[in-house]
């Protein structure tokens, strides 16, 4: 009978295998369970990620520090109002951008070539809102221009859609915009380092709070770290 019972040496081998397993990877498996791509990119974007934060103080008149439920934030002010500035910017001209009428209009010598491709450049810039307008046998001119333009340089910015036209990189389009405004958030939100109220503060994280992308600067530093609280206690070895 004992005889009948017994399991073939490989079926030993093989639950004595199983049985073997570590569970470190098991536990692993637990503790960072697989997020689904779309999540993911929720994840980057959603402003409801940002985390809760309580002013409570200022260090070096440049950060914002805080506490949060992992530890310690530490806020940069100036990185934190680009942002802002930054979203501000893309949200007015998204939406309904007001356009500003120019006193001299751009002109930008294009050679005949993209003058007979005229219609398709505009079609190409729609949504930036621009309108070429021929002016002449190898000319382009543009009279207006949306407002948040203002602080940089026009005639700049529309030879630089003209050459990428020219080169066939039609799809860059909406990144060179977003570099334009984004250096536009730098130049008119470059705080210099100064005191500020609690309510200050609390103000500028509110408005960050508020951000589709609170994580970082429209260059791409982070706007913000956190020093977790048990790293806090290991430095007090605790």
């Amino acid at each position: 009978p004992f005889a009948k019972e017994a399991k073939p040496a490989s079926e030993i081998t093989a639950a004595a295998a199983v049985k073997e397993e570590p569970p470190v990877y098991q536990k692993e498996t637990e503790q960072k369970p697989a997020v689904p791509a779309e999540k993911e990119r929720k994840t980057v974007r959603k402003s409801a990620e940002f985390p809760s934060m309580e002013v409570i103080g200022q260090f070096h008149e440049k950060y914002i520090l805080c506490s949060c439920r992992k530890g310690l934030a530490v806020v940069d002010a100036g990185l934190a109002m680009q942002r802002v500035r930054y979203e501000q910017i893309v949200r007015t001209l998204n939406d309904d951008p007001v356009m500003k009428p120019l006193l001299v209009p751009v002109t930008v010598q294009t050679g005949n070539d993209l003058v007979q491709r005229a219609d398709e450049l505009n079609e190409a810039v729609r949504p930036l809102h621009i309108v070429f307008e021929v002016f002449g046998r190898d000319t382009l001119r543009v009279s207006e221009v949306p407002a948040w333009m203002d602080d940089i340089s026009e005639s700049e910015f529309i030879t630089d859609i003209t050459e990428h036209f020219r080169n066939d990189e039609s799809g860059s389009f909406e990144q060179l915009q977003k570099k334009q405004i984004a250096a536009l958030a730098v130049k008119k939100r470059r705080m210099k380092a100064k005191p500020l109220s609690i309510e200050e503060m609390r103000e500028v994280i509110l408005q960050l709070s508020q951000c589709e992308n609170s994580t970082y600067a429209p260059d791409g530093r982070s706007v913000y770290v956190i020093i977790e609280e048990k790293d806090i206690e290991r430095e007090f070895g605790r």
